[in-house]
């Protein structure tokens, strides 16, 4: 009888716990939030929306994992999304950061692919 009761067991499916497998499709969801949230973000920024993309890669460290969030817009939108001295990159990542630590539990990281400069580049000749 032991053994039929195994096998109907409603807290357990293909031999994990309904309750880890909920929790880590809710963590999922989050993490799909986390990134719509981005996306929605940069584009209220950029003059060109249509070219906004933005992938999910992850990174270990000493302190464990890190979500990075890709984001590639146009190039004219660039600095828009980078703003002066950087300041609104910086916000947007504050802001992603803590959301979705506090909704994952895990640490988030934004990046705006931008095309490398050569340090050079704004030097002019007098």
């Amino acid at each position: 009888m032991s053994d039929q009761k195994k096998l109907f067991d409603p807290t357990t499916k293909n031999g994990y716990r309904l309750d880890e497998v909920t929790s880590s499709l809710q963590k999922e969801i989050r993490r799909q939030n986390t990134e719509s949230l981005l996306k929605e973000i940069i584009l209220g920024i950029v003059s060109e929306p249509e070219s906004v993309e933005t992938y999910l890669s992850t990174e270990k460290d000493e302190k464990g994992e890190i979500f990075i969030i890709n984001v590639k817009v146009a190039k004219h939108d660039i600095g828009a999304c980078i703003g002066k001295r950087g300041e609104t990159a910086e916000a947007i990542r504050k802001i992603i950061g803590l959301i979705g630590f506090q909704q994952t539990g895990k640490r988030y990281y934004v990046k705006i692919d931008a095309p490398k400069i050569h340090k050079n580049h704004f030097e002019f000749e007098t």
